[in-house]
C-alpha cells in the first residue's frame, strides 16, 4: 500500500512517539511497515507424477504498526507576531494567497502559504502562521500547533503593530514573541529575523516605529500594506537573508 503525503510530513510511531522519518524532499519515500513473505500455491509443488498436488505453503504475516503523521510546513519566510499584527494582510499583498482577514484575534487558525515575487525573476515561499500569545511555548492559544511550523522557516519576519489601536505597546509586543520563541527553542529564537513595524500609515505610527527601533536596539523596517510603502524593499532584504541562510524551499 502506497500512501502519498505532502512534503514536510513527519512519521511517528504512535505507541513510542519515536520519529521514524521526516519527508522533506519531493519524491522521498520510506517503509513504515513491511509486508509479509508471500506464500506458494499448489502449482509450486507440481511434478510429473503429481500434476495437481494438494500441498501449499501459506505466506508470513506482515508488520502491524500504528503511526501518527504530522505536517510541518516548509517555507523560506515565516510571518510571526501577535494576533492582528497584519500578517494575513501582508501575505495577501505580496502573493496570490487569499487568507481570511478580519479585525479580531485568531482569524488565521491554520498556516497559509503564498509565493511572493521579488523583482523580475525571484520568488519567496511565505507562510502566514497563526498569531502567538503569551504562554504559547507552554501550549497557550494555538501553542505548539503554531510553533512547530516556525521550525521549518529559513528566516522570520517578526511583525509588530505600531498603530494606536495595537493590542500591546510595540516594545511589549516584540518582547512577548521573543520570549515565546526562546521558551520553545533557543535555536528557533536565534533564527535570522527582520523586525517589521506594520500599519505605518501616519506620522504617529512612524514615530512609534522609530521609538521601537531605539528602545529595542534592533533595526526596524516600517511598512504599510495599505499604501504599499516599504513592502518591495522588505522582500528584497528577506531574499538576501534567505540566500545567506542557505536554505530554499523545495
Amino acid at each position: 500500500l502506497l500512501v502519498s503525503v505532502p512534503i514536510g510530513t513527519q512519521i511517528f510511531d504512535a505507541q513510542r512517539g519515536q520519529l521514524l522519518r521526516d519527508l522533506v524532499r519531493d519524491g522521498e519515500s520510506c517503509v513504515v511497515a513491511a509486508g509479509g513473505r508471500g506464500g506458494r500455491g499448489n502449482k509450486s509443488f507440481a511434478s510429473a507424477v503429481q500434476q495437481a498436488p494438494r500441498r501449499f505453503e501459506p505466506g508470513a504475516s506482515g508488520e502491524l504498526r500504528r503511526v501518527r503523521l504530522e505536517l510541518k510546513l516548509i517555507a523560506e519566510v515565516g510571518l510571526v507576531g501577535l494576533p492582528n499584527a497584519g500578517k494575513s494582510t501582508f501575505l495577501a499583498k505580496v502573493s496570490q494567497a487569499t487568507p481570511k482577514i478580519a479585525d479580531y484575534p485568531f482569524t488565521t487558525l491554520s498556516p497559509q502559504v503564498g509565493i511572493a515575487a521579488v523583482g523580475e525573476n525571484e520568488t519567496l515561499v511565505v507562510a502566514d502562521l497563526p498569531g502567538l500569545i503569551e504562554g504559547a511555548s507552554e501550549g497557550a492559544g494555538l501553542g505548539h500547533r503554531f510553533l512547530k511550523h516556525v521550525e521549518r522557516c529559513a528566516i522570520l519576519l517578526h511583525l509588530v503593530d505600531v498603530s494606536e489601536g495595537a493590542l500591546l505597546a510595540p516594545l511589549e509586543a516584540l518582547r512577548v514573541i521573543e520570549h515565546e520563541l526562546e521558551g520553545y527553542s533557543p535555536e528557533l529564537a536565534a533564527r535570522p529575523r527582520i523586525v517589521v513595524a506594520t500599519k505605518c500609515e501616519d506620522e504617529t505610527s512612524l514615530a512609534r516605529a522609530s521609538e521601537l527601533e531605539r528602545a529595542s536596539g534592533r533595526p526596524v523596517r516600517p511598512i504599510s500594506t495599505v499604501l504599499g510603502a516599504g513592502v518591495k524593499e522588505l522582500l528584497s532584504e528577506a531574499l538576501s537573508l534567505v540566500r545567506s541562510a542557505g536554505i530554499r524551499a523545495p
